[in-house]
């Protein structure tokens, strides 16, 4: 039957990812591939004939801009500057990255001349950034990097200006640089801070900008971003008003010369700030992108490899050792907290993790005193046992997990009888997780749950003789951060070996193995904690009933992890928990969300009159943190 009118073929994508022949998920009012690269998403209704495509001339009057679908078209708009916009971590690993070259440099010396830039570069105030340098592309298709990199200075300044701040660019990044490496170096020590102000310098107005600058610029306006993010209004009030700008210059400097980049300790750490502020604003799909990115460029330069650091200069392998074992902490926080798959996994632990800990970077992780003049650890003490505690972790759950599938029969993809665990694979894992429970037992003692309590009788010191604690921030940030996580991955294990026991009975043997539990009569298990013997009878396996008060027991270790997670939030500052960033949020997060679960799914059980007392607590303590992912979860984004 002839049709009334001609069908007409939807648009697949956008004009950016048509244009490119990527894959678009279509995804209002911006897609990811647009986001990532701070561009303006666009779907043109446009129909095209068969045929040769059209070319599309600019105007040389200059009086009119063309869409951003059609200055793409030309054919030297982008191959000549940006190279190549797509090149990814799923590239990295096919294409092998240039040797370093032995003075360190990261680009070629001889960097092309910088020209004066055409007065229309400069977007007006109703036109974006990121359509300013397509625009100027458009025109200037022969333009040389160098003039593109003073466009994006040139559209950052003016960006800035248009906020009102009477504060002019370079000493606005002075001020994040200052925040940076007061409130989040101890946190994550991965730049070096003569390099980041080599980058200062070039936000002074009217210094000249070369090509071998590039890096080093994007290095500075990325950590400006995160640090803009992250620090709170009460230390940084202009904050919450610059980072986006600085992280959308951050990205489309990194686009000037991606092609052609050869990887050092700053292209992951430029990666790793601009994940970690897409983090701070709630955009979970893009931190993962960013931080996977991050991830493939470790992987590419073999950082799990101490051969791999033979030929490096003592600086960059110290920040190459610190940016693997943050991306490893990262990787396996993703997966713990938000359920991706881990990256840095199983394949690394079987192959062998040679890289050794960092060590101190002279003049920038000296000894630091408290405020009563006592000397305090190396910075990078507390760094190093945050990678202690994550890795240990991850052992224990990488194991639990392998052992039930084995037990269960369902290893290697492969379906098996099932099995009860041997006495030499309980003895295993027993020893993971002493491993884990001690990793923090040699921490100073200002990075300890109790900071004032000394195990030296000669320091010793009863309640009204006790001084007032006063930890340096540094300590206090990572005191914070390892007892937050330790708390966390302790409830992450408990519920591991919860599924274990559910799951079938012959698995009860893991908790009694190795988990200390307060012993509680039968009688307090409630109904819905008692275990049905018909689930080890259609497993095929020999029934092996476990306790009723080992699930009650369970919930208890559940409540007794909250009331610790809880002092620790007690004796912090607000200030220094939001300065621990989204992460921090996450994991405070998932023990409140555990209890709300305890007392919805066994109302019946006294534990559950426990853990009533925190059902509101938690939401509160949410909610003075403030943060963006959470208010994007409660609005259903």
């Amino acid at each position: 039957m002839p049709r009334d009118r001609p069908l007409q073929r939807l648009t697949q994508a956008c004009d950016y990812c048509r244009t490119r022949k990527i894959k678009c998920d279509l995804r209002r009012p911006s897609c990811a591939n647009c986001e990532n690269r701070s561009l303006s998403c666009r779907f043109s209704t446009q129909q095209r004939k068969r045929g040769p495509r059209p070319v599309f001339h600019s105007n040389p009057g200059g009086e009119d801009d063309e869409d951003l679908s059609q200055t793409t078209l030309e054919p030297h708009t982008t191959t000549q500057i940006t190279s190549n916009l797509t090149h990814s971590h799923r590239q990295s690993h096919l294409t092998p990255p240039s040797p370093l070259p032995a003075d360190g440099s990261h680009f070629d010396q001889s960097p092309d001349p910088v020209g004066s830039v055409i007065p229309d570069a400069i977007h007006t105030p109703s036109q974006s950034p990121s359509l300013s340098q397509h625009s100027f592309l458009a025109r200037n298709p022969h333009s040389s990097t160098s003039e593109l990199f003073t466009v994006v200075y040139q559209d950052l300044e003016a960006e800035l200006s248009s906020l009102g701040l009477n504060s002019t660019l370079h000493s606005l990044a002075r001020s994040c640089v200052n925040h940076f490496f007061d409130c989040l170096y101890p946190l994550m020590p991965i730049v070096y801070r003569p390099k980041i102000e080599l980058g200062l310098c070039l936000l002074h107005p009217g210094i000249e900008r070369r090509e071998i600058d590039l890096e080093v610029f994007t290095l500075t306006v990325a950590l400006c971003a995160i640090t803009a993010a992250i620090v709170p209004s009460t230390i940084f009030t202009e904050g919450s008003l610059i980072a986006e700008k600085f992280y959308r210059a951050s990205k489309r400097s990194l686009e000037l010369y991606r092609g052609k980049e050869q990887y050092t300790s700053s292209s992951i750490a430029i990666r790793y700030f601009q994940s970690g502020y897409t983090h701070s604003m709630g955009q979970p799909r893009t931190t993962w992108d960013e931080l996977e990115s991050a991830i493939a460029l470790a992987q590419e330069m073999r950082l799990h490899d101490e051969v791999s650091y033979a030929n490096m200069d003592y600086v960059e392998s110290q920040l190459c050792r610190r940016l693997f074992w943050v991306l490893f902490t990262g990787d396996k926080s993703a997966g713990i907290l938000r359920k991706h798959h881990i990256t840095l996994g199983r394949y690394l632990l079987e192959s062998g993790i040679t890289v050794c800990y960092s060590k101190s970077l002279e003049g920038e992780d000296s000894y630091i005193e408290d405020n009563l003049g006592e000397r305090g650890p190396p910075l990078i003490t507390g760094f190093n046992l945050n990678q202690d505690l994550w890795r240990a972790a991850y052992l224990v759950l990488l194991e639990t997990d392998t052992l039930r599938a084995r037990c269960m029969g369902r290893e290697d993809g492969e379906d098996r009888n099932g099995r009860t665990p041997t006495a030499s694979e309980l003895s295993h894992l027993s020893d993971l997780y002493i491993s884990f429970e001690t990793s923090l037992g040699d921490a100073p003692t200002c990075l300890r749950v109790n900071p004032t309590l000394s195990f030296s009788p000669a320091t010793f010191a009863f309640g009204q003789e006790q001084r007032t604690a006063s930890l340096h921030r540094a300590f206090a940030l990572q005191r914070i951060n390892l007892q937050v996580s330790y708390q966390c991955l302790r409830l992450v294990i408990v519920q591991a070996m919860s599924a274990s026991i559910t799951s079938f009975h012959p698995v009860s043997p893991f908790w009694p193995t190795f988990l200390p539990l307060h012993t509680m009569s039968p009688s307090s298990a409630s109904s819905v904690d008692r275990p049905d013997a018909t689930i080890a009878h259609n497993s095929g396996i020999s029934e092996q009933p476990i306790h009723r008060c080992e699930s009650s027991a369970l919930l208890l270790q559940k409540v007794r992890i909250a009331e610790d997670m809880l002092y620790v939030l007690h004796t912090s500052s607000l200030e220094n928990l939001r300065l621990n960033g989204e992460s921090c949020v996450e994991k405070i997060r998932l023990v409140g969300a555990a209890m709300l679960e305890l007392i919805d799914h066994h109302r019946d059980s006294l534990v559950a009159g426990m853990a009533s007392r925190f059902k509101e607590l938690f939401p509160h303590i949410l909610a003075h943190l403030r943060s963006k992912a959470s208010d994007s979860l409660a609005s259903g984004l």
